[in-house]
């Protein structure tokens, strides 16, 4: 139960993230997206 919340956390934050990223220019939504990406990534590996 403690991990679906955890999952869920973290899918909140990668959702929020996306949504400041809709406001930037293009160039700026690919790098941000890829860093949250690898960020999520590093957070799920632990």
């Amino acid at each position: 139960m403690e991990r679906l919340r955890q999952a869920w956390r973290l899918m909140e934050r990668y959702i929020n993230n996306n949504f400041d990223v809709i406001a930037l220019p293009g160039r700026d939504i690919q790098e941000l997206s890829r860093r949250s990406l690898v960020q999520s990534e590093m957070s799920v590996s632990t």
